[in-house]
């Protein structure tokens, strides 16, 4: 009575050989789920870095150029009301209270 044994992966087959296997593939897949989370964390941090760097970044390089834009409105609308003749206080006071805002902001 010759009974042919099964083969796996071209060896005869065994329990043992199999979880072996089963184990090396485990531990592979192991490695391969942890280097993924600690790539996903690492891309999550650059990203996030990225997004404070360029809210920074625009902050500094906006702000003097709001600042300036302002300042020219400011005078436009001085100039305008001296041209119409009158001066108008409520106007005059929202280009006030927006600068207030804007120095108020970098403090």
């Amino acid at each position: 009575m010759n009974q042919e044994v099964p083969e796996w992966r071209g060896q005869p087959f065994s329990m043992k050989a199999m979880s072996e296997e089963t184990e090396r593939l485990f531990q592979k897949w192991l490695k391969i789920q942890i280097a993924q989370y600690y790539w996903n964390m690492f891309f999550k941090v650059v990203v996030f870095l990225l997004v404070i760097g360029s809210l920074v970044f625009s902050t500094i390089t906006l702000a003097p150029l709001l600042e300036s834009q302002l300042g020219v409105l400011q005078q436009l609308q001085s100039s305008v009301n001296m041209i119409n003749g009158k001066s108008s206080n409520s106007q005059t006071d929202t280009i006030n209270q927006l600068l207030n805002q804007i120095n108020s902001s970098k403090k």
